[in-house]
């Protein structure tokens, strides 16, 4: 395996793969998770018989660059979490899917795109602190470049390829793989890994969120593998406010519902950022709220909204729970 860094200088994907390229990993709290996707959060080491989906609606939000502008036509977002078997070991595997449309302006020029990122993840239960296997995200990608370009072309670059990461099954190192679509051959690297953090991978950070303990004001740094630099680095994830009563409609497949119904909700905002210092690109995520200790989880901690900064002041991505079908136990 190629020890060489690989850098991408300028790699930008769609959202969801955004949450890359942060600082290296520095002393932070250290993660305690529950399995809040479950009503019955003591299941700790139980992954058969888990099956759920959600699914996103996917809007635009005007930036501020006057350069040049993208109106996004609706899209969606796709996850699903299921009990799966990888090396004889029973683990998780995540699989989410993004599909969205949309078109630059520059003036009198303009350029239609169509954008997907499609990932996999297989990773361990709780008990084992949900530490990752293997991920594979493969990406095509229309996306901004400068803040200040001479024309639409120099503005925009269509990136496609596909990353992987395969991870120690003793938690030591990481091994890096991105391969350009057409290339020859993949660049490759291997990464040490802190096992005095906990360790997840890029594609499983706005589920594991679900299963932080955390109160108001509290923060926790996730170590993770930066697949376009391969580096180890530090997720900095905050829970800056708790609101009762909040207003979110959508399809509870597990109550019965066929139709998008209100539910109010207590939630958690929680801020995913480049530091500890909140100073750097962030998003932030809407979550259901965890239960007082034995009270019920309809909700499972389960993502409601996200909000997704794009890059050069390009707007924002919002995300918004349209259903979801949890698991039944």
């Amino acid at each position: 395996m190629n020890a060489k860094k690989i850098l991408l200088g300028g790699v930008a994907a769609l959202s969801c793969a955004a949450l890359v390229g942060l600082t290296s990993c520095t002393t932070v709290a250290t993660a305690t998770l529950v399995p809040n996707w479950y009503e019955d959060t003591t299941l700790t080491s139980s992954i058969a018989r888990t099956k759920e989906t959600l699914t996103y609606a996917v809007s635009y939000e005007k930036g501020s660059n006057t350069r040049y502008s993208v109106e996004y036509q609706p899209g969606t977002y796709t996850v699903t979490l299921e009990n799966d078997t990888r090396g004889g070991e029973s683990v998780y595997k995540l699989t989410s899917s993004l599909r969205i449309a949309g078109k630059y302006t520059m003036g009198n020029e303009s350029l239609d795109f169509s954008d997907s990122v499609d990932s996999v993840c297989w990773f361990r239960n709780v008990s084992r602190s949900l530490y990752p296997l293997y991920s594979e995200k493969t990406v095509h990608s229309t996306s901004p470049c400068t803040d200040d370009p001479a024309s639409l072309q120099d503005a925009v670059r269509v990136y496609d390829y596909t990353v992987s990461v395969s991870y120690d099954p003793d938690e030591n190192e990481a091994d890096v793989s991105y391969q350009n679509t057409g290339d020859d051959a993949p660049q490759t690297a291997r990464v040490s890994l802190r096992n005095d953090m906990t360790v997840l991978d890029n594609e499983t950070l706005l589920f594991a969120a679900r299963g932080l303990s955390l109160s108001v004001g509290g923060s926790v740094g996730l170590c993770t593998v930066n697949p376009y630099t391969a580096e180890r680095e530090v997720i900095a994830v905050n829970l800056t406010e708790q609101k009762a009563d909040a207003s979110y409609s959508f399809i509870d497949v597990d109550a019965g519902e066929t139709e998008a119904t209100e539910h109010k909700i207590t939630v958690n905002t929680m801020v995913f950022s480049r530091d500890t210092t909140l100073t750097g690109s962030m998003i932030t995520a809407y979550y259901a709220a965890a239960p007082v200790l034995g009270g019920e989880n309809p909700y499972r901690c389960v993502m409601l909204a996200m909000n997704d900064p794009l890059a050069y002041h390009m707007g924002t991505l919002v995300y918004r729970l349209t259903s979801a079908d949890f698991t039944d136990k």
